[in-house]
C-alpha cells in the first residue's frame, strides 16, 4: 500500500533524494520501500554513477545495467541509462596475480561495449589505463565511446605524450575539463607539452578551459603552456616541482599548484556524490586571487580550507 504524502510533494521529493544521493545502497533496502513514488524519485540515483574498477567481475551498477540490457524493453526504457548515468568510472584492465585467468563472470568487450553504448548521457568520465587500445578498429568499447560526449574528462596512468593521437576521438568533442598525467621519470622526462603535436592537439579542443596536469613541469616548458593559443581559464599543476610556493618569472593567475595527486580517484567519486572537486576549489581560489584575497606570487592551494 502506498502511504500517503504528509508534506508538500516538492518538499517530500527533495528530503528523499537527498538522503538516497548521500547513500545510494540504501535505495534498495529501504528508501525505495517507503512508497511507489519514492522508488519513482530515487531509482535513478542508483544508476547516476557508474564504477568499474577492473575487467575481473561483473559486479555492481555496471553490471545491473546490463542485466537491465538482456531483459530488454520489458525492463527499462532505452532512453534511462542515457538520461540518468551521469557519472562513469572506467579501468578496461584485467588485474591478475600469479598466472591467475579471467573469472567466468569477467567483462567480455562486447558486454562492456553495451553498458557503455546504452549510457551516452555520461558527462563525467575518469579513465584509467591505455586509452589507444580504446581507438583501435577492433575494439566494441572504442565505438560505443564515440557516442560519449563528456564534460570533463580524468585520464590517469596514460601519459598524455599520446595525446594527440587520440585526441580527434569524439569523446573529447565537447569537453571543457580535463585532467592528464604522464609517464614521465627522472631518467627519461617527457614535458608532454614542449612538443608542439600535443599544444596543437589541445587547440583543438574548442571548449576546453581548464586544463589539470600530473607532472614536474619546469617553468619554461609551463611559460611555453601558458602562452599556446588556448582560451584556458584554469590550469592546475599536480605535484609541482619540489613542492614550490612560488613559480620564478610567472605572473599568471590562471594557474594553482595542488599537492593532492594521491587523492585524484578520491575526488572524483566525492565529486560524483555532489561534494566539490579540485575544480572548484582551484575556480575559488582564482577568484579570490583576483578579489586580493590572496597575494598574488602565490600559487599553492594547500588546504581545501584556504578557499
Amino acid at each position: 500500500m502506498d502511504e500517503p504524502p504528509h508534506l508538500p510533494p516538492e518538499l517530500e521529493r527533495r528530503i528523499f533524494e537527498m538522503a538516497a544521493v548521500s547513500d545510494p545502497g540504501s535505495i534498495p533496502r529501504s528508501l525505495g520501500l517507503v512508497a511507489k513514488r519514492v522508488w519513482e524519485w530515487t531509482e535513478p540515483i542508483i544508476y547516476r554513477t557508474v564504477v568499474i574498477s577492473s575487467m575481473n567481475e561483473k559486479t555492481g551498477v555496471a553490471a545491473a545495467i546490463l542485466r537491465h540490457l538482456d531483459a530488454g524493453t520489458t525492463s527499462k526504457p532505452p532512453s534511462f541509462f542515457a538520461q540518468h548515468v551521469h557519472n562513469f568510472s572506467l579501468v578496461p584492465s584485467f588485474w591478475l596475480f600469479m598466472a591467475a585467468r579471467p573469472s567466468p563472470n569477467a567483462w567480455k568487450p562486447a558486454e562492456l561495449a553495451r553498458v557503455v553504448r546504452a549510457c551516452t548521457g555520461v558527462k563525467n568520465f575518469s579513465f584509467m589505463g591505455s586509452f589507444r587500445p580504446l581507438s583501435a578498429k577492433e575494439n566494441y568499447v572504442g565505438d560505443a565511446l564515440n557516442a560519449w560526449r563528456p564534460h570533463k574528462i580524468l585520464m590517469l596512468a596514460d601519459g598524455p605524450a599520446q595525446f594527440a593521437e587520440y585526441a580527434t576521438d569524439p569523446v573529447f568533442r565537447d569537453i571543457t575539463h580535463l585532467l592528464l598525467t604522464t609517464m614521465s621519470s627522472s631518467s627519461d622526462p617527457d614535458y608532454v607539452f614542449d612538443r608542439p603535436d600535443n599544444l596543437h592537439a589541445l587547440a583543438r579542443l574548442p571548449k576546453l578551459r581548464h586544463l589539470a596536469v600530473v607532472v614536474q613541469m619546469p617553468t619554461p616548458v609551463l611559460a611555453q603552456l601558458l602562452s599556446a593559443p588556448l582560451q584556458l581559464e584554469t590550469l592546475v599543476l599536480f605535484g609541482a616541482e619540489n613542492g614550490a610556493t612560488e613559480l620564478v618569472g610567472i605572473e599568471d593567475d590562471r594557474v594553482v599548484i595542488l599537492h593532492e595527486e594521491d587523492n585524484i580517484l578520491t575526488d572524483w567519486h566525492e565529486a560524483a556524490n555532489g561534494s566539490p572537486d579540485f575544480w572548484d576549489r582551484a575556480g575559488e581560489f582564482i577568484r579570490r586571487k583576483r578579489r586580493g584575497e590572496i597575494e598574488s606570487h602565490r600559487f599553492v592551494l594547500s588546504n581545501p580550507r584556504d578557499t
